[in-house]
């Protein structure tokens, strides 16, 4: 295959648009479309080498794997050398167990699956996984198996047959992948059935370039510049709300198809690509794009949010540091068939890292995080107390399919269910609390929780049906005489927080809380006229970052400021404000004075995390709000002991 130096080109704006979006650039919002345009580059290559290979009579499936494993594994394997040394230093064991599932995944080639699969509401953030990016060699890896195969079985039907083919596959996955973006969006982002349509674009380009090549012309010349301008507009037009892969994504996708078809050698566009320092960035590319993301996340892990901006534009330059020496001393190396790694030695050094690589994944998976790399007792303190309740997988409630009716709902603690534990994910870790203190009074209570689901919140049509039919059991239920309602009420009243800090979101207008706010009332005061002794939790204080990002900042008295007092009174004021207009009988509970002193608040106290996130509480920090609970319980029981027989 002749090369093709405006490719290189091609790849370097695929990977700086990766780069500079990752690296939080406002300007480069939809920089993601990078891996869009790298896949249909990928098509368009090995669709070019198979078919040329095939047409000379010289094609073979080894020496296509030989050449694919000579390309990705050494300098893959290099970057992930280096990833786990920074990990064994840096992550705590339960940032450990996960990276070591994403080394078992990116070893056989499924890491894609994997962070489809966990794609769930208590899973690490996706900007604190290492490896998070890997999830695109798996669906090009992927592809690599299944498209030669594929071709060597449909090429005997013709070339023109073929063309039909890879068209037919092509609007069919484009179909599906809209489809998917709007009803399906993990598993359409992450799958390779609703990616291979961008691969079948390349693909479909070698096809066409392998029979004529388009004219060299003032309409070639003018249609390889419409294609770097689409590509422009989805990379600062585009942004995390923009459906993608979609028919959206059709705009970068036609955009590199363009300038693969006319953005040759001569052309303004061709010039353009195949500059020096643009072919210069497309050969560090593949290198760049493996050490940019482990390089932010372990800035994350290790800077403050006001550091990181700076952090990011050195680390940006530090990528194509790396990827300098990973290019000249790694690829190179071994991409040289002429070199002394034969196809033998590729295949058992290839053997022996993958190997390597599940054996340290599933020793970390196993041993729980290897907790025991840390010396200093107080920090693991720190760290063991980062604990969810154990009953999180089988008694909370997501979307499909992971609903669970109120009536097959868990109860825990003892056999008398006289409690229930009724809103979101704030609700688990106090429920489990609750149980704990509860059981040796032989008190049980039901568990009631769905992710994101609450009347002060804009629900969906499967949290509205679980809440009304939640609501009716709660009613119903002659054994349940408490309820604690417990909901993250400031996110669903301003917006949450994630990410802007110290700044106050603002996302819903006066009119739209007070309506928020009236719906929660209504289902207060409905749960307490059934006879029912309510206990209104408000939302323990957010924390500015992810938990384990402050445990690296804990202080010698054992505390790890979270965010500052003042900004968590103006961030709840709307709820306190109004915390006298709820019916008399309903009991409030602020955990705020509990977990705050007059200057900040604390996610951790006494070298114990009260969080397990940056806004969920821990099992240690939920028993502090169950013992207010239960306080407030006996204080209520006092009070009706002492009053008159006629009164109680």
């Amino acid at each position: 295959m002749r090369y093709r130096a405006e490719i290189d080109g091609l790849r370097a704006v695929a990977v700086f648009s990766v780069i500079l979006c990752h690296a939080g650039w406002s300007s480069f919002s939809g920089g993601f479309i990078g891996v869009d345009v790298f896949f249909v580059i990928s098509g368009y290559l090995i669709t070019t080498i198979i078919t040329n290979e095939i047409s000379d009579g010289r094609f073979s499936l080894i020496m296509f794997y030989e050449r694919r494993v000579r390309r990705i594994l050494p300098a893959l394997f290099f970057m992930i050398a280096g990833t786990s040394v920074a990990a064994w230093i840096w992550l705590l064991p339960a940032d450990m167990i996960d990276f070591g599932q994403s080394l078992m995944a990116v070893a056989t080639f499924s890491s894609n699956i994997l962070f489809w699969s966990e794609d769930g509401y208590f899973n690490t953030a996706s900007e604190f996984k290492p490896l998070l990016h890997t999830w695109s060699l798996a669906v090009e890896e992927q592809y690599y198996v299944l498209f030669p195969i594929g071709l060597m079985l449909f090429w005997r039907f013709g070339r023109k047959s073929f063309f039909v083919l890879l068209v037919l596959v092509f609007i069919t996955s484009l179909a599906i992948a809209h489809w998917g973006a709007i009803h399906k969006p993990s598993a359409n982002f992450y799958l390779l059935p609703t990616r291979i349509w961008e691969l079948m674009a390349g693909a479909l380009c070698s096809l066409y370039l392998s029979q004529s090549a388009p004219p060299r012309n003032i309409l070639t010349n003018l249609l390889g510049l419409v294609g770097i301008a689409m590509i422009g507009v989805a990379t600062v037009s585009f942004d995390d709300r923009t459906l993608n892969p979609s028919l959206y994504t059709l705009l970068p996708i036609m955009g590199t198809v363009f300038l693969i078809l006319f953005a040759w050698n001569g052309s303004l566009a061709g010039r353009l690509l195949g500059s020096k320092p643009m072919v210069w960035g497309g050969l560090l590319s593949y290198s760049a794009y493996l050490w940019h993301q482990p390089l932010f996340v372990f800035a994350r892990f290790r800077l403050t949010d006001d550091q990181l901006p700076l952090a990011f534009a050195i680390l940006s330059l530090v990528t194509f540091g790396l990827a300098w020496v990973s290019y000249y001393f790694v690829e190179r190396p071994f991409r040289n068939r002429k070199s002394s790694f034969s196809r033998t030695t590729v295949f058992i050094l290839s053997g022996i890292g993958t190997a390597a690589i599940i054996g340290f994944g599933y020793y970390l998976y196993t041993s729980h995080g290897a907790p025991r790399r840390f010396e200093d007792t107080r920090l693991q303190s720190a760290i063991d107390t980062i604990q969810q309740s154990p009953m999180t997988k089988n008694c909370h409630s997501y979307e499909k399919p992971r609903y669970i009716a109120p009536q097959k709902s868990c109860s825990y603690g003892g056999k008398n269910t006289k409690w229930a534990m009724f809103g979101d994910s704030h609700g688990i870790a106090l429920s489990y609390a609750m149980s704990v203190k509860l059981k040796a009074s032989g008190e049980g209570i039901r568990h009631l929780t769905f992710s994101n689901c609450g009347p002060s919140k804009d629900i969906t049509e499967d949290c509205r049906r679980w809440l009304d039919a939640a609501t009716r059991y709660l009613i119903n239920s002659q054994e349940i005489k408490n309820v604690v309602v417990s909901y993250r009420i400031a996110e669903h009243l301003y917006g949450r927080h994630e990410g802007i800090y110290p700044t106050l979101p603002n996302n819903f207008s006066d009119k739209e809380r007070q309506e928020k706010w009236a719906k929660l009332l209504s289902m207060l005061t409905t749960l307490s006229d059934a006879g029912k002794q309510v206990y209104f939790v408000v939302q323990a204080p957010e924390v500015n970052t992810h938990i384990s990002r402050l445990l690296s900042h804990i202080k010698n008295n054992g505390l790890a400021i979270s965010v500052s007092r003042k900004w968590w009174d103006a961030r709840i004021r709307f709820v306190t404000d109004r915390l006298e207009t709820l019916p008399s009988s309903i009991i409030v509970i602020n955990p705020t004075e509990q977990f705050c002193d007059t200057q900040n608040c604390y996610a951790v106290n006494n070298y114990v995390s009260l969080y397990v996130d940056d806004d969920h509480v821990s099992v240690e920090g939920a028993k502090i709000i169950a013992s207010m609970i239960l306080d407030s319980e006996k204080k209520q029981q006092n009070k009706k002991w002492h009053l008159p027989f006629d009164q109680r």
